[in-house]
């Protein structure tokens, strides 16, 4: 769920310590007072020499003020250790809200299959630049911009499917070895070219019956990134095999077909392994026009004004985009003055694939440039995450 750190009720500012020039003029002011009052009082027949005489007229007086005193800093005394225990739980919540935000997933095996590459994709979209290509399509009888894993063929949609996923657990056949026990979750997000029932029968016919599934989940309604924020909130010994797939059964124009799967394990499978992840894929917010959705975002990945990052963005429209740079300034980060990517230019509309092949481009970029990436990503919301590299 979405850590609101706003939902905490404010601090309390300190209560202010008496003057101790305003108080000692209190003081003076009770004395003076309380011996004019004393001498008027006085009967005139009793002697103004006596130690009574100067017991009532000086110390009655000054032991009154000095007793105002201390009652006016007793109340200051029990405000401010109220006000600091209320601060102090304020942190704590604070700490804990913070602590649970900047929970990660640990990126430890990928493989995809894409048009441009099946390996270093990050790099070869910075290098070459757009893969999309135009087509001639028979059964629309018009020429579509696209990024094809083939050439257009009279092959079902199911047999494409079926071949690409097989392929796809051959090339991550070395990562699921790794995984002690072979026990994780299975997520699928495709298309929606075929039910969710045939994408799963098909996935069970080919999975590896070595490898037990804790459980499976097919879906085609997903908000890109934002699955990985109940993910996230798991808080045990978790592995999930993400996989996302975007075949045309209609080509769309500008779109790229994809199959990939990335294995992202919780920080307590981690530790509990003592397995190091390439990347550390911290967790995504939706952004609105609260500039802290955004301040969240670069708390919980860790991401300072003055540090070196690149940007990678996928379908975010030019007013959102506009937005988000002008709350990031007001921050003091300059966004256009670091490396700027955009996926829908450079490697097409991921279309379903979206979260995975953005993912796998900043997770690579991480690792070879060694700075943070931040991804922008607009699905049925705009969100944002950090991915940085995990230094040992």
């Amino acid at each position: 769920m979405p850590i609101d750190l706003n939902s905490i009720p404010d601090k309390q500012a300190a209560p202010e310590h008496p003057k101790i020039l305003r108080w000692t003029l209190v003081i003076i002011l009770f004395t003076c007072v309380g011996a004019m009052f004393s001498l008027y009082l006085w009967p005139g027949g009793m002697a103004t020499h006596s130690a009574w005489f100067w017991f009532c007229t000086l110390v009655i007086p000054f032991t009154t003020g000095f007793a105002c005193y201390g009652i006016r800093l007793r109340i200051y005394e029990n405000s401010r250790d109220s006000i600091a225990y209320w601060n102090n739980l304020h942190q704590e919540q604070y700490d804990r809200l913070v602590n649970t935000g900047q929970r990660f997933a640990g990126l430890v095996g990928k493989a995809y299959i894409t048009p441009i590459a099946c390996n270093k994709l990050a790099s070869a979209l910075v290098k070459f630049g757009s893969q999309l290509q135009a087509h001639y399509f028979v059964d629309l009888q018009r020429v579509q911009t696209v990024a094809c894993l083939d050439k257009p063929s009279n092959t079902s949609y199911k047999s494409r499917l079926s071949g690409y996923l097989s392929q796809l657990l051959r090339m991550l056949e070395p990562d699921l070895l790794m995984i002690p026990g072979g026990d994780f979750s299975v997520r699928i997000h495709h298309d929606g070219a075929l039910d969710n029932k045939v994408i799963e029968d098909i996935w069970q016919g080919m999975f590896p019956d070595k490898y037990h599934t804790n459980s499976l989940i097919v879906e085609t309604e997903c908000d890109g990134l934002i699955w990985l924020d109940p993910w996230l909130d798991h808080g045990e010994a978790w592995v999930t095999l993400s996989v996302e797939i975007n075949l045309f059964s209609m080509p769309l124009d500008y779109q790229a077909e994809s199959v990939s799967a990335l294995l992202l394990a919780s920080p307590e499978w981690l530790a509990q392994y003592d397995i190091k992840p390439e990347v550390a894929i911290h967790r995504p917010v939706v952004s609105t026009e609260d500039i802290s959705t955004t301040r969240d975002m670069l708390l919980w990945g860790g991401v300072s004004a003055k540090e070196p990052y690149g940007i990678w963005r996928v379908q975010v429209n030019q007013n959102t985009l506009s937005r988000v740079i002008k709350q990031v300034e007001s921050m003091g980060y300059s966004p256009g003055k670091r490396e700027e990517y955009s996926l829908d230019d450079l490697f097409g509309n991921p279309g379903a694939a979206t979260g995975n092949i953005s993912l796998i481009c900043a997770s690579e970029h991480a690792v070879t440039s060694a700075m943070p990436q931040w991804i922008m990503a607009e699905n049925k919301t705009m969100h944002q995450l950090i991915v940085r590299k995990v230094d040992y």
